[in-house]
Order: structure tokens, then sequence, then C-alpha cells
């Protein structure tokens, strides 16, 4: 659990740049009462994913994109984001978690996306392992030059048993 950072009122952001799209704060949204994320772990609020950096022992398995986890303009929030390049059609920013998450006692995933120009379109999933397929994908459209908070219920998402990978893919 050191791992993972909790969460109470301050809300952090995760940004994407997509030729100019930014993804902001990722947020895991606990319900209450909360419970634990892991078996051997202690109770948990919100899951921050990033903070002005990936949460420790997450990782980057995107796909033909080009990353900066360090990015410093624009920011949503704190003094970095992640921007990212998607090289072509159905790229995708994936971040993977060090162990699956047990998705009970959280409702939603939150985060901010910067639209760039002309807007940013993205379909985003989660995966329970490396090797499952796509959770139902649920479309994030942020117009161009502005920030929108997205909250993904996990209901809407196919009310998944483990949550392993988060996927932005390029919706084009």
């Amino acid at each position: 659990m050191n791992e993972m950072k909790r969460l109470s009122t301050r809300k952090f952001i995760l940004h994407i740049l997509l030729t100019a799209c930014l993804l902001s704060g990722i947020i895991i949204t606990a319900n209450t009462p909360a419970r634990p994320l892991w078996a051997t772990g202690g109770q948990v609020t919100d899951l921050a994913i990033y903070d002005d950096a990936l949460a420790a022992a997450w990782e980057n398995w995107s796909w033909d994109t080009t990353p900066n986890f360090a990015n410093t303009t624009p920011v949503h929030t704190g003094s970095h984001s992640i921007a990212v390049t998607y090289a072509k059609a159905n790229a995708g920013l994936s971040l993977r978690a060090p162990l699956p998450i047990d998705p009970a006692g959280f409702s939603a995933i939150e985060f901010w996306v910067y639209g760039g120009a002309g807007g940013s379109q993205l379909s985003f999933a989660t995966q329970a392992t490396d090797d499952d397929g796509l959770s139902t994908m649920v479309n994030v459209n942020a117009p161009a030059g502005a920030w929108t908070r997205f909250r993904v219920s996990l209901s809407a998402l196919g009310n998944p048993t483990e949550l392993a990978r988060f996927n932005w893919q390029g919706a084009t």
C-alpha cells in the first residue's frame, strides 16, 4: 500500500497531449465507507495514479505513442502533466497497475482532458489482466482549448471485476 498515494480532498490531474490534447489527474473514486484495496492492505479512499509523476510501481504500457510524463504546459493542477503524441490511429496511452485492483469499494475513474486544436476524441477502457480484452469503451470528447473533467462510472465500463490497465485510445 506504500506504493499508492491516498487522496482526501485534493484532486490530481493526468495530462495527455494528443497533438495538443492533455489528460489530467487519474483518480479511482472510492465509495463510502472505504474497503481494502488488497487483502493485505489498509483502508483506502481515492487512489491516485498520477500526481506530477506516475505513482510508484505503475508502468507505462502504451503503444504507438510517445508519452512525456513530465510535461510542463499546459498543466491543470500541479506542475506536470502527461503529454502524449499518438503516432497513428488507435494508438493508446496505457497505464498498468503494479497488482490488479479490486474495484469493490470504488465507483468511478476520474480524469481531466485538455482538448487540442479541433477538440480531442478518445476512447477510454480498462483491462482486468494484460491478456484480457477491453472493458466497455467510453467515448471521451474534449472541446478545443479547454479542460474537461471526466468521471467514468465502473458500471459504464461494464462493472469490471479487476482493474489492471487503464487505456486511452485515439478514436480515429
